[in-house]
């Protein structure tokens, strides 16, 4: 057999099709497959299901296991002198947010309404965090529920929750702050509290 040609012309492998370096090709993405498709949407659920409980605990055990260095030390007590705010994260930088929060203050944060972020938002429950379901579009098709959330953090803060979201929005670019964030600041009137976690 040609490792260069493929396996479609022995049948059923078709999916499997081994591309020819010289023509440009690329071997098909392992998600276009329909069966990992299948699988993935049937085991999506459970998994996370299963997988939230262990990601609250590992959160738990590395804030537990570590040396905490706050800048400014007083965070704490600036949250509660600001409160409510808006709490602006960078993708990629929150992952340890969830359990440094101060329980006593009230907040809610946006997850976005698909499939793939509920293990996140399953997290987040697990700390007392309320959620507004959405996200940004940025230029990406379709509807994302970015406008009815934007609605839903604007009412958070005039219920008396502060509110917890990032500034960039995907697909990028990281690290550029997006123009919801300062629509809910400049309608809401609060502020906008950057904050960020990182580990070494």
């Amino acid at each position: 057999i040609d490792p260069y040609r493929g396996l479609s012309q022995w049948g059923a492998l078709s999916l499997y099709e081994v591309a020819v370096p010289s023509g440009g090709q690329t071997l098909p993405r392992l998600s276009k497959i329909p069966w990992v498709r299948r699988q993935r949407t049937r085991l999506r659920r459970p998994l996370q299901i299963l997988m939230s409980p262990v990601f609250a605990n590992y959160i738990k055990f590395v804030i537990n296991s570590s040396t905490i260095i706050a800048d400014p030390p007083n965070y704490v007590g600036r949250a509660r002198e600001l409160h409510p705010s808006i709490i602006a994260l960078w993708h990629g930088q929150f992952f340890l947010l969830p359990g440094l929060y101060p329980r006593d203050i009230p907040a809610r944060a946006i997850v976005a309404r698909n499939d793939d972020a509920e293990a996140l938002a399953r997290v987040l429950r697990r700390f007392g965090l309320q959620l507004v379901r959405g996200a940004g579009a940025s230029g990406r098709p379709g509807d994302r529920g970015g406008a009815e959330a934007a609605h839903g953090l604007i009412a958070s803060l005039r219920e008396g929750y502060s509110v917890v979201l990032t500034g960039d929005v995907p697909p990028g670019p990281a690290r550029k702050c997006g123009f919801g964030i300062i629509m809910i600041s400049s309608r809401s009137g609060r502020p906008i509290v950057p904050f960020a976690v990182a580990t070494s």
